[in-house]
């Protein structure tokens, strides 16, 4: 027998990732569906399919919107990448410098490193999912009301830039040091969506429905 309530993921990934302008109309007329005995695998399909198809006709209507954030997502990428080798640059210097001629600064960061040989990666991811939450938050503020498709629109090219690269490195290196990029790059695109307000809860998981009399 068919659950009264639909898979709660489903419901969660549609709520916070379709992007039709009347998506909650479809959450409602899905979830109607489902409780007149459709299938699990059933529902599975149709949420998949009402996010990639929203998202499809949100880029068609808005198309110069979309590329022009899409190249201002990417822009901060660039800019985010030259700062934050410019940081590790700046760490490396610090930590190898002579304690002669060393700055304060400089050898603050030097003795935090000897202590806390972690610190520096801690530093670093922190840095690091900061700028990727910064890029969602301003493609969110610049492009509202369009932000939801055109954030994911922009995690989708980034998606695409690295899966191949990433695929021929595991099939090449087989290195766990290339899960470790994989994870950045995942962790880092969840930023983004955070940053945005894609993963904020904004209302209960389950639709409701009026009690039928």
């Amino acid at each position: 027998m068919t659950s009264a309530h639909p898979p709660r993921i489903a419901v969660w990934l549609l709520h916070h990732f379709g992007s039709s302008p009347n998506n909650e109309s479809v959450i409602g007329d899905l979830t109607e569906r489902y409780r007149q005995g459709r299938s699990r695998a059933w529902y599975w399909t149709q949420v998949l399919k009402a996010i990639v198809v929203g998202l499809a006709q949100e880029v068609s209507t808005h198309k110069l919107l979309m590329v022009g954030g899409v190249a201002t997502g990417w822009s901060l990428v660039l800019v985010g990448m030259f700062l934050f080798h410019a940081l590790v640059a700046s760490l490396n210097s610090a930590i190898h410098a002579d304690s002669a001629t060393a700055s304060t600064l400089e050898k603050v960061v030097r003795n935090a490193a000897i202590f806390h040989p972690n610190i520096s990666l801690l530093v670093l991811v922190a840095v690091s999912c900061l700028g990727w939450t910064g890029i969602g938050w301003i493609l969110k503020m610049l492009f509202r009301p369009q932000e939801k498709p055109l954030v994911l629109t922009f995690v989708t090219t980034v998606l695409a830039a690295v899966i191949y690269p990433v695929a021929s490195s595991l099939i090449v290196y087989r290195s766990p040091f290339v899960l470790i990029g994989v994870s950045g790059n995942v962790i880092g695109l969840l930023c983004v969506l955070m940053g945005a307000g894609l993963l904020r809860s904004q209302r209960p998981l389950q639709p409701s429905f009026p009690s039928q009399r």
